[in-house]
């Protein structure tokens, strides 16, 4: 099926405990203070590849529409794995200091190369502190996805 929904693919440590965690996608409070940065960032960044092309009117009639929202947090351990479809286009992998190394492994299993957004400087993804709403529409529409 064709989408263009942007696919957010959280990776979190893989030694996260089960104490802790919600039914739901086993949320851990563990977790929450080490990635609010990806938390703030979500609520500000595109959901869909055609958001940076269109007007703003177009764009506030689409989010009053109900846009779609295509987030997934998964431990590292299980990135290299069968629990992600590496054929899907547009995705955004965000890591943290600790997840980096699996996060960056997995993009050459990515069919389409997807953006990697962590949070610290590297040369290797975009640091967070660095993005700013325009410089990620430009990488969007600039990307090979």
């Amino acid at each position: 099926m064709l989408t263009t929904t942007l696919r957010h693919i959280i990776v979190v440590p893989d030694n996260v405990s089960d104490e802790n965690c919600t039914f739901f996608q086993r949320y851990s409070n563990e977790i929450a203070s080490d990635y609010q940065w990806v938390f703030d960032a979500l609520s500000i960044v595109p959901h869909d590849i055609l958001e940076p092309f269109i007007d703003s009117s177009t764009y506030v009639k689409s989010k009053m529409a109900g846009s779609s929202l295509d987030v997934f947090m998964i431990r590292a351990d299980l990135l290299q794995n069968s629990h992600i479809d590496f054929d899907r286009e547009f995705n955004i992998l965000w890591s943290s200091q600790e997840t980096f190394l699996k996060t960056q492994e997995s993009e050459s299993l990515f069919k389409h190369k997807p953006i990697h957004i962590t949070s610290f400087e590297t040369k290797e993804a975009e640091f967070i502190g660095s993005l700013t709403p325009d410089s990620l529409n430009k990488k969007l529409m600039n990307s090979s996805f």
